[in-house]
């Protein structure tokens, strides 16, 4: 019995002690010694690139620990930047924040600054180094490219986006490209340019990708762009359009025309072909020339080289499945003008142009204008004649041609307006000549606005020629721009040819009206 008191009462001062030593516990409050900031060292961010930072603590110990430290967490930082050379900073948590890098300005320093409660403050050293490309900003582009059939190529351009906002300049030989499915369409691992092209195989849908590669020629997932999917029809092309898009089309010399042809499948549906399926042809290759291909592989380029009319043509390459393989070609044209007549009043306009012709004289034995739209169509190697044939010279008989240009507004003034115009003989015109015959106007809702006055030579009271004459070669017959200088508003502009005292020039062809001639850029 004594025993088991005995027993009892140790049992007792054991719990007691016991218990004191957990009611220890609750009462330490571990005290933050100082911080890290990791990454350490933050070291060069490019421009515009940010950097995820993480502060951790080291904090006291409960007495009688093993170590009088340990790692713990800090439950705030208040951070900052001593230079807003270098950036901002934006805390996204109590121990965590945001550094982002100026975007201008390589070679910039300074430090992110990160103060905990109680601890002494911390300095990290930052220096701004060039941009580099941003991840997750490659983009393939078209985003959605249009549905395929077999035999079809689609053109595919990646580009990227630097830390700094700007276009990044992406290294070739550093990409790899890949199709899911190359059983649908074929595309290149490798590309010369940034540019690359899938070829459709077979029905179906692929995904296109592109990435960089690191050093081990291994894709780095942040620099690898969205999948574009790709789909393959399984119709089959039956026939082609007989005429290209545009079937007529109009450029100044030096200019680019695209063209295209339209294919139709057994399933019903059309839709343009890729360029890359015909042969092209343009004649003649003095007139106008097939240029590389348009950055739309279903477009082929014609490069306009000198006056006149050219015909384009393509020639499927593969007839096999056409309903009538001798079908196989398409054409159109292309009227290639002057690039002076830089507003020409034809029907290739919006509003349709619209002549008119009169004429004055009661002793015109052959006073008219023959084909007079030839001056609005499209064909600059045709004319409208204009014939004031007298027995007796007299400066009252002449025949006039009218150009209106049925637009809403006027044309403001300030520039040439006038006419191209030669000799049908093939004759050199003299500006002698011309100021004696040839009178150029403005009008506005019918009414003359300006006009030049002809040149009447050995007449009693000589008047300056007024009319702007520049002689031209161009083709066979040669040819002339004669122009006034307008400051007034017009609609309309109107062209007079008359004998004057002596005939020097029954007959005169106008190929051409133009609202605005740019004389600097005259083609010899």
């Amino acid at each position: 019995m004594k025993m088991f008191r005995s027993l009892t009462g140790t049992l007792a001062l054991t719990m007691i002690a016991l218990t004191g030593c957990s009611t220890q516990s609750p009462d330490f409050t571990p005290r933050l010694l100082s911080i890290a900031i990791s990454p350490s060292p933050i070291g060069t961010v490019p421009l515009g690139d940010t950097v995820l930072l993480t502060a951790t603590g080291t904090c006291t110990t409960p007495p009688g620990s093993a170590s009088t430290t340990q790692a713990c967490k800090v439950d705030k930082v208040t951070w900052s930047v001593d230079s807003a050379a270098i950036g901002t900073i934006v805390a996204t948590g109590p121990d965590t924040a945001t550094f982002t890098a100026a975007i201008t300005g390589v070679g910039a320093t300074g430090n992110v600054v990160a103060t905990p409660e109680g601890a002494p403050v911390v300095k990290e050293p930052v220096t701004l180094g060039p941009a580099v490309l941003k991840g997750g900003s490659l983009v393939i582009s078209p985003t959605t490219p249009p549905l395929l059939h077999v035999g079809d190529t689609q053109p595919f351009t990646v580009t990227g986006t630097n830390t700094d906002g700007q276009p990044a300049t992406l290294d070739p030989t550093t990409l790899r490209w890949t199709t899911s499915l190359a059983t649908v369409a074929t595309l290149p691992a490798t590309s010369a340019t940034t540019k690359n092209t899938a070829t459709a195989v077979a029905p179906g849908q692929t995904a296109i990708t592109v990435c960089v590669l690191d050093a081990g020629a291994v894709c780095i997932p942040k620099y690898t762009s969205a999948a574009v999917n790709l789909n393959v029809s399984n119709a089959k092309l039956t026939s082609i359009s007989t005429t290209l898009t545009p079937a007529t089309a109009v450029a100044p010399v030096g200019a680019v025309r695209s063209y295209q042809v339209t294919g139709t499948y057994d399933d019903g549906t059309s839709s343009p072909l890729a360029a890359a399926r015909f042969t092209w042809a343009v004649t003649p290759a003095t007139v106008a020339t097939q240029a590389a291909n348009s950055t739309d592989n279903t477009k082929q380029d014609v490069t306009a080289a000198k006056i006149g009319l050219a015909t384009v043509k393509a020639t499927l390459i593969d007839t096999t499945t056409l309903t009538d393989a001798t079908k196989n070609t398409s054409t159109g044209t292309l009227t290639v003008v002057d690039a002076a007549c830089t507003t020409p009043l034809s029907n290739q306009q919006t509003p349709v142009a619209t002549t008119a012709k009169s004429k004055t004289g009661a002793l015109c034995l052959v006073c008219d204008v023959a084909n007079q739209d030839n001056v609005i169509d499209a064909d600059p190697l045709n004319a409208a004649a204009l014939n004031a044939t007298l027995g007796v010279g007299l400066p009252s008989n002449s025949v006039t041609l009218t150009v209106n240009s049925n637009a809403v507004t006027a044309f403001p003034g300030g520039a040439n307006a006038g006419f191209h115009i030669a000799d049908p003989t093939g004759a050199l015109l003299s500006a002698n000549v011309l100021n004696g015959q040839i009178q150029v106007a403005t009008l506005l809702n019918g009414a003359i606005q300006q006009s030049s006055t002809p040149y009447v030579a050995g007449g009693l009271i000589p008047l300056p020629p007024l009319l702007d004459i520049t002689l031209l070669g161009l083709g066979a017959g040669g040819g002339t721009y004669v122009t006034i200088p307008t400051t007034l508003p017009y609609d309309a502009i109107q062209v007079t040819f008359g004998t004057g005292l002596v005939s020097l020039l029954s007959t005169v062809n106008v190929d051409s009206a133009c609202a605005t001639v740019d004389l600097t850029k005259v083609t010899p």
